[in-house]
This record gives structure tokens, sequence and C-alpha cells, in this order.
């Protein structure tokens, strides 16, 4: 006697089976390589030209190089908020360091985890807070016994970690804390300051060249723990079913780069490499933002794409299905850092990869990025006598109300055409269009400016520090004894909050 069959039991399972897509996409593991203020332009298969970075050029020999990738701010936090919240900074609520993202919203592992993935994260994690970024943070020895987020401190965690469960598909986060300041890894003495080629917005002094010098060691021993990493993956057996995406970060710590909305900034390196899914040495023009990450491994894996999310998957630009994806790339630029801009200098920009504009809310004032030290003091040093160190020193400090600039031609984005009249159908295209973008995501330059040094003065209360000087009478924040002028290293900073408090202490 043939059983019988529950027709309605039967048809209800093979809805649920072919309506998880996830069941039968891919799982591959994943493992985002992150760089730390790392300009795109130093990174050998982009045209370095004082630096070799073998191991990261690899990933492009291999994979897909991503010429239009974009990060919306150039600052360490916000940077890692949009890569693992999927949306830009406004939307995600960290609008600069030190300010934690809202507590609604998803992220990288949050995600992923409920597509069956491990999430790990290694090295450098400075994002919060920690019940959205659920992280597994990953932590190895130092020489000295000591708990430590060095990568070169954690190749046998990261080896750990990636061989705990073979059955189980993993993400990682492979953070580096290099070539971000203060610059003292690596070794220095193999670049000859007198060799380099300087870049044309940076002033050509003996103070530049050795603090290249510097930066371009930390590059190398960047491309070194990248290496390593590549070689624990390879040794683990991983390497052949696992998804590698590198990222630069955002631009270096030097003038009109980092805490800035120019494309030394924001314009990032991205490099993916993927066995046998990815054809090996090809590169492409799509513009692609860091928020888009997330949707696309969502997308690779077959789960759901969260609607709230800024994001969308590029998953076809990797496969090479696809030759663009966005029309546009944004950049979003608070300044609510200590010894920065005194009342916060707000930025925006919009590329569509060719032609870029920058609108300054604040350019009635000085620019004053934090910490850039003793080469750009050097610049302004030389600027009461010569000329050209004066005119460089003069476009980092002092921006006009709106930028545009023909970056085909004018990659380093030094002559501004905002008045040019063969441009004026393009001006008001972008205008037009990062309006649009500006009212998307709820952001007002100047509100949003008044509540990241308000957000930042918070979190500085709460740890019983200064607080930082705010020009705004808007804000219900208490004005702090306003910085110098001169930009001060983190050091210097750090000497006049304890002289500040302790005057205060005092009183």
């Amino acid at each position: 006697m043939t059983p019988s069959i529950n027709k309605p039991f039967f048809i209800f399972a093979a809805l649920i089976l072919y309506s998880d897509p996830s069941l039968f996409a891919e799982q591959p593991n994943i493992v985002i390589i992150l760089a730390d203020d790392l300009h795109r332009f130093d990174i050998g298969c982009f045209g370095a030209k004082n630096t070799k970075t073998p191991n990261i050029d690899s990933l492009a020999y291999e994979g897909i190089k991503f010429n239009q990738a974009y990060v919306a701010f150039a600052q360490c936090a916000p940077c890692r908020a949009e890569l693992y919240s999927g949306s830009f900074p406004n939307r995600n609520g960290l609008i600069g360091n030190g300010i934690p993202s809202r507590s609604d919203i998803t992220s990288i592992p949050l995600e992923l985890r409920k597509l069956g993935y491990r999430a790990g994260l290694v090295g450098k994690g400075h994002v919060g807070p920690r019940d959205v970024y659920a992280f597994d943070f990953i932590y190895g020895k130092s020489s000295d016994k000591k708990k430590s987020d060095l990568l070169e401190d954690n190749f046998d965690s990261i080896r750990e970690y990636i061989s705990k469960d073979p059955a189980q598909p993993f993400f990682l986060a492979v953070c580096s804390h290099q070539p971000h300041k203060p610059w003292d890894k690596g070794d220095a003495s193999t670049f000859d300051p007198d060799k380099l080629i300087i870049p044309p917005t940076y002033y050509d002094c003996i103070e530049t060249r050795e603090e290249l010098c510097h930066y371009y060691a930390e590059v190398e021993f960047l491309d070194w723990q990248i290496g390593e990493v590549l070689k624990v993956l390879k040794e683990s057996n991983k390497i052949e079913n696992t998804l590698i995406i590198f990222l630069s970060e955002q631009g270096a710590h030097l003038p009109r780069a980092k805490f800035t909305s120019f494309d030394a900034g924001i314009h990032a390196g991205a490099i993916a490499k993927w066995p046998g899914k990815i054809a090996a040495g090809t590169s492409t023009d799509a513009i692609i933002h860091y928020a888009d990450v997330l949707p696309t491994l969502i997308d690779i894996i077959g789960g759901k794409i969260p609607d709230e999310i800024d994001g969308k998957s590029f998953a076809g630009v990797l496969t090479g299905e696809k030759k663009s994806h966005r029309e546009y790339a944004y950049g979003f630029t608070t300044s609510a850092l200590p010894a920065s801009t005194p009342g916060g200098y707000g930025m925006r920009a919009i590329t569509d990869g060719r032609y870029k504009l920058i609108h300054n809310y604040h350019h009635d004032k000085t620019f004053d990025s934090p910490g850039l030290g003793g080469a750009f003091k050097a610049w302004v040093k030389y600027a009461a006598e010569d000329p050209e160190a004066a005119e460089l020193t003069n476009m980092h400090e002092h921006r006009p109300a709106m930028e545009l600039y023909d970056i085909s031609k004018d990659p380093w984005e030094l002559e501004n055409r905002v008045d040019d009249p063969e441009l004026v159908k393009i001006k008001k295209l972008l205008i037009k269009e990062l309006d649009n973008w500006l009212k998307q995501q709820n952001d007002d330059p100047i509100q949003t400016e008044i509540k990241a040094v308000a957000g930042r003065n918070a979190k500085r209360i709460k740890a019983g520090k200064t607080l930082m000087h705010t020009e705004s009478k808007t804000s219900s924040i208490t004005d702090s004894e306003p910085l110098e002028d001169a930009p001060l290293s983190r050091k210097e900073a750090r000497i006049k909050r304890k002289a500040v408090a302790a005057k205060a202490e005092a009183k």
C-alpha cells in the first residue's frame, strides 16, 4: 500500500525551501583587509611612485581592481561605520570620531550571523557601540605577553579563528593600524629623501621629504603584514574558497587628504579576489561606496538585503556581469575633533567619477586639520618668504564656498573651475544631485556640524575631559577655551588639554 502524503505540508515545505535562496547560494569565507590612513596612489597597482606593495598588488593581479571606490567620510571611525553598517554617516549616526553609531542599526556581524557565519575582527576596532558591531574581537600576545590588537602579534590568532570549525563559513575583518601616524613602523632609512617624487599638493622641503620617508616605510610594513595574512590563509587551505576584499580605508594624515572631502581623502583603493568567480587581472570604473560592501556580501551569500540601509549590491560588478553601479559618489565631512577648526568645518561633495563638486559650508573660517605636525608647520614657516609655500598652505587652510574639478584632467584638484562657463550645466547638475542626497540623508550640514561638536563634547564630559571649543550659540554645550589656530600634534594637543584641565581645577 502506497503511504499517503500530506500534500498541504509537502507544498508548504517546498515553498520554504525554494524561498530561502541562502540554502542554494554559495557560502564563501570572507576576509576584508583594511588599511589605516593609506593613500590610494601609494599602492603599486594604483600607480605608486615611491613605494612597493607586492602583496597588495598580487590581489589585483589575481582579482579585480576598483578605480572608482569611495568612502563618504575620510576619518577612521566614520569610515568603518559606513563599511560595517551599509549606511552613510548621517543615517548610521557616527558623524565623527568619538561619537557612537545609533543603537538600532544593523551591521556585517549581525547580518552574517543570521546566515550561519562566524564574524570576527582582528586588529583596530575603533567603532561602536559593540552591541551593533558585535564582532568576535580577536587578540594576540605581544612579545612581553600582553594582550595585543597589532596584526604582527596576531597571525597565530588568525590561524586559530579561521580553523576553528571547518563546517562553518567565517567572516574576518583584518584591520591594520598602518600606515596611521605616528609612522614608527618599517625602515625609513630604505628611502632616500632626495629621490622621492613629491605630489604637487605638497610643498617640497626637507621636512616634507623626511616625513614622507616615515609614512612610506609604514606603507611597506603594511604590505608585509598583508603578505603574512595571505600566507596564513594559504597554509590553512582557505584561500580557494575565500572572497578577499582589500580597502585602503581613507587617505593619509597629510594636507588635503584625511579629514577632508578632497579625492586624496575619500577616493579609496579597493581590490577583490575570489578564485573561480572573479576574473584575474581585471579592473572596473564602476562607482562603488564602502556602504555597498554589506549588501554585496548578503547578496553573494543569498540573504535578504535590509531595506533601511543605503548600500547597493555590486555583486554583478565582481563577477563581470555589470560594468556600472552607482551614478554618483558622495563626500561627508565634519570637523568635530580636538585641535580642529573651532566650531567645526562642514564639507559635502559629489562626483560622477569625472567631475567633482565640493561645498564648504564654513568657508569663511581657516580650516585646521588636527595633528598634521612637523612638515605642515614647516610649510607655514616657509610661507612667509616663499610664494609656493604660501600658495600650498593657503589651498589647505582657506577654501571658497564651492569647488569644481575635472578629475580626469586634474586628479590633484589644483584648478577650481567652479566659475568656468563651459561647466555651468555640470555645476548645476551636481548641485542639484548633492541637494537631493542631503535631503535623502536628512542632512542639514550646518546643523549636523553643531550636532557633531555636541556629540564629541558629550563623550568628553563622560570621560572627564575638557570640552572642545564651539562658536555656535545654538549648541547646548558650554564653550571651552579656544584652541590655538596652528595645528597641534596629538602629543601637543594632549599637553594642551592637561594644562586647561589643571587650570580649571585650580579655579
